[in-house]
């Protein structure tokens, strides 16, 4: 019985709004139903928490609260101590170190209002270097704005290291060691040498974009997620090989921050964020839609061709990696494979183990660390055993950073030893989480670093350790003696390895003789030269440099090739597989081709030849016999059987000699049919000549027997040792035995006696034919022209200047290196001399019109 008559009594709380004591709980307002969660809601909620506190940790360092100008200060002065010992090894040559400077300082005209060779076209390589490289040649011309600019990137890599340390690890003092070492890593420092400049641009965004991201797990800060989108974007307009270890790199890492709930939702929902988001859409998206819009080439970086197999492979990546520390540790490519997915399997099980067996011990050191290298040995084995284009030593490079911060972190753990971790650790008992876990750490006692008495009066730091101190004192030391016994010594060695042929100044003058010649035209020169060439002369230059091995630009891998033969051969017929080539048509300079060439990956290298002056023929007229030898400059014809074909006529004294090849339209097959055919009144004997390999120093090939007779078997070495070709020669009992080649033992090149009888009483020709294949022969490139004239190349590309160097065979895989014989170059095309600098010769090559 309600006796209040439904008045609450003195001191009950008042009912709600609306509710009288009457009513009953039967009679209440339904509850509101749960909004439904669909399967995206769902999955959000269960990876991505919701923002973090305000504050926390605002800077997402590693250990907070710390003052950081020293620590900034501290790692410029490192920055500048290493680009000092950079740039003094450098100040021994008027011109920076390496040959790509030359190519990307002229590419950075475009972009300064200055005019520019069309070698490197705006948008065909990514931009962001370029600005940067233009300033500094208006601020301090083309000589001195590569200088510059490796002083710009050893600070900013440099401070982006530490950066990137200073996130990682607790202590300044180790953030500072490990920048140290990246920086005087003789490793590393090959770069600045080489004048990869986009890449080391690429590598200083690449470490600050990890570096953001980490602070933003730990500061949950909009602000770290725009600097992390606008560090992203800045690495993917640096450098493609770069930025291709930052996607696997970050791939991974936000895998397992992901897994662990370490990504707020911050990250993808705040409008400062979206607005960093938006920044890498728009000026990724953009420069590659223009460019694509424009149908500008792009680099051949991430394509899958075998023509990946030329840059030298997984062994020079250790090579570089190891070398200044181990002279001559280049492992064999299969030993290398064999490292690379062995370490790439160690650091996956151990990223994955840790994940799912200690997840508190997977600190967000260790993770990033370990992601790193991952995605470094893991992509460039991934890339190789794929067949991808891209330059493996390079991987090398980006191994230094985290191998660095490694050691820092076992470092840096040492320094802030506890005393319980051990206790815990023998007693086989979980150890206490450590406060960069990515799994937050279970409530319980917060373990606080112990302050341990370094003697009566004296302490230790608070979360320092005497050992650790000492292990501190005695890797400064380490580092110290690297650097005075390992990297100093070292710099002078990688200054004369990428800078000993055009460098000085006697090239510089020699650039100035064609400047001042008074004649416009291009320039045909060697491959690092004519880089620097285009930067210094407001001229284009070409090279017969191989392009597969030295570049990944489409559009100019045919110039490449067809510069090439345009300076090895007077004549030439190809169909981008296979080639013949003769040098010359005055036979004081040059009479010993054609010769047999194959392409490997774009490369062509010299397998035979059947030099015309190696052939004599023994005639008879019935009453007496002579023996003459080929000794008349050929007339050629051009494409007498077909575009890729050409003949050479020989009018001999007794006897003309018809050498017709002919080259299969897409099969690497080529026919050299040779005819010999007496004068009136006489008969041919016998025809006697050789089938030799390329002469010493230029190349090798090894001939063997076949399996039956008129055959054999042709295998270059080295780079080639792919292209084994078969000849069959008719008649079949035209073939001698042959000399194999063997460049120690022997010192010959190899030789196979040809001999064709034309009966007792003489025949009034005779007919010998070669027929070559070589299966595996391969190019990237499939539009090289079927018939080349040198003399119609140099006037389609306006050349009218040759800068040769006499201490330079860079044409090594050619029986001769003509392009720097003066001459044959006088001789076969009647170029003169325009000056002489040391080592340098200008030839003035005669205008179209003769």
């Amino acid at each position: 019985m309600d006796l209040t008559n439904g008045t609450p009594p003195p001191g009950a709380p008042a009912p709600p709004p609306g509710a009288t004591g009457a009513e009953r709980p039967s009679e209440s307002r339904p509850a509101e139903p749960a909004p439904r969660r669909n399967t995206l809601t769902r999955f959000e909620d269960t990876y991505f928490p919701p923002r973090l506190a305000r504050g926390s940790n605002p800077t997402g360092v590693r250990e907070p609260g710390k003052p950081e100008l020293y620590g900034y200060l501290f790692a410029l002065a490192i920055g500048l101590f290493a680009v000092y010992l950079v740039e003094r090894a450098m100040s021994a040559y008027p011109i920076p170190s390496g040959g790509d400077p030359g190519q990307w300082i002229s590419g950075s005209y475009a972009f300064i209002g200055l005019p520019y060779p069309n070698w490197l076209l705006p948008g065909q390589y990514p931009p962001l270097v370029f600005p940067i490289l233009g300033l500094f040649v208006r601020w301090f011309g083309p000589l001195q704005a590569g200088r510059a600019f490796v002083a710009l990137g050893g600070v900013g890599l440099g401070l982006s290291t530490y950066y990137l340390s200073r996130t990682l690890l607790r202590s300044r003092v180790v953030a500072l060691g490990v920048e140290a070492f990246v920086l005087l890593s003789p490793t590393l420092v090959q770069s600045f040498f080489q004048g990869i400049y986009p890449t080391i641009l690429g590598l200083i965004f690449l470490n600050l974009s990890i570096a953001f991201l980490i602070r933003f797990v730990r500061s949950g800060s909009e602000t770290h997620v725009f600097l992390f989108w606008v560090a992203t974007a800045a690495t993917v307009l640096s450098q493609p090989q770069t930025a291709t270890v930052l996607g696997l790199t970050l791939a991974v890492l936000a895998l397992f921050l992901v897994s662990s709930q370490q990504l707020t939702r911050t990250f993808y929902r705040g409008r400062v964020a979206l607005a960093g988001f938006a920044v890498f859409v728009l000026s990724v998206g953009g420069f590659y839609g223009l460019a694509a819009a424009a149908r500008v080439p792009q680099p051949h970086f991430l394509a899958a061709n075998a023509f990946s197999y030329v840059r030298n492979g997984l062994g020079s990546l250790y090579y570089l990696l190891l070398n200044p520390y181990l002279a001559g540790a280049k492992p064999s490519l299969p030993n290398a494979e064999l490292i690379s997915l062995l370490l790439a399997g160690f650091l996956a099980v151990t990223l994955v183990g840790l994940r799912l067996l200690r997840p508190r011990r997977l600190s967000l050191g260790t993770l990033t660390v370990l992601t790193m290298l991952l995605a470094v040995i893991g992509g460039a084995y991934a890339a190789w055993k794929l067949s991808v284009v891209t330059d493996y030593p390079q991987f090398a490079f980006f191994l230094v950073v985290p191998i660095g911060l490694g050691l820092g972190l076992g470092l840096d753990a040492f320094l802030h030893w506890d005393s319980k971790t051990l206790t815990h650790l023998l007693a086989g008992v979980a150890a206490p989480p450590s406060p960069d876990s990515p799994l937050p750490p279970a409530a319980g006692p917060i373990h606080r670093p112990t302050v341990r008495r370094a003697g009566p009066s004296r302490r230790v730091p608070a979360g320092w350790t005497l050992p650790g101190t000492v292990v501190l004192t005695l890797a400064i030391v380490a580092l110290l003696l690297s650097t005075a016994l390992v990297t100093e010594p070292h710099l002078s060695g990688y200054e004369q390895a990428n800078s000993s042929l055009f460098h000085d100044g006697t090239f510089l003058a020699a650039l100035n003789d064609i400047q001042h010649s008074g004649v416009s035209g291009n320039v045909i020169a060697p491959g690092g030269a004519a880089k620097w060439t285009r930067a210094l002369l407001d001229r284009e230059a070409y090279t017969p440099f191989v392009a597969p091995r030295f570049t990944f630009d489409p559009g100019h891998l045919t110039d490449e090739e067809i510069a090439y033969f345009a300076l090895v051969a007077r004549a030439s017929v190809t169909n981008s597989l296979v080639a013949a080539t003769i040098a010359g048509t005055n036979a004081s300079f040059d009479n010993v081709t054609p010769d047999y060439e194959a392409s490997t990956s774009g490369q062509f290298i010299p397998v035979a030849g059947l030099a015309a002056d190696e052939f004599n023929v023994t005639l008879t007229n019935g009453t007496g016999n002579r023996t003459e030898s080929v000794t008349a400059s050929p007339t050629i014809v051009a494409t007498p059987a077909g575009p890729a074909s050409m003949a050479l006529l020989y009018p001999e004294d007794g006897f003309s000699l018809n050498i017709t090849i002919v080259i299969d339209p897409s099969l690497p097959h080529a026919v050299f049919s040779f005819q010999f055919s007496a004068d009136p009144g006489w008969s041919i004997l016998d025809v006697r000549g050789n089938m030799t390999g390329p002469p010493m120093g230029v190349a090798a090939t090894n001939i063997l027997p076949g399996p039956s007779g008129g055959q054999l078997y042709l295998t270059p070495s080295a780079i080639a040792a792919n292209l084994r070709t078969f000849a069959n020669v008719t008649p079949t009992s035209a073939v001698g035995r042959p000399q194999s080649f063997n460049r120690i033992t022997v010192g010959e090149v190899a030789r196979v006696p040809l001999n064709v009888s034309g009966g007792p009483s003489g025949a009034p020709s005779i007919e010998l034919t070669v027929a070559f294949s070589t299966p595996k022969a391969e190019n990237l490139v499939d539009d090289l022209p079927t018939y080349l004239d040198a003399p119609t190349v140099w006037q389609g590309w306006g050349v009218r200047f040759v800068l040769a160097t006499n201490e330079s065979r860079l044409i090594f895989n050619h029986p001769s290196a003509i392009l720097w014989e003066t001459n044959y170059l006088v001789g076969e095309y009647g170029a003169s001399v325009l000056a002489v600098e040391g080592t340098w010769t200008v030839l003035l090559l005669p205008a179209p019109d003769g």
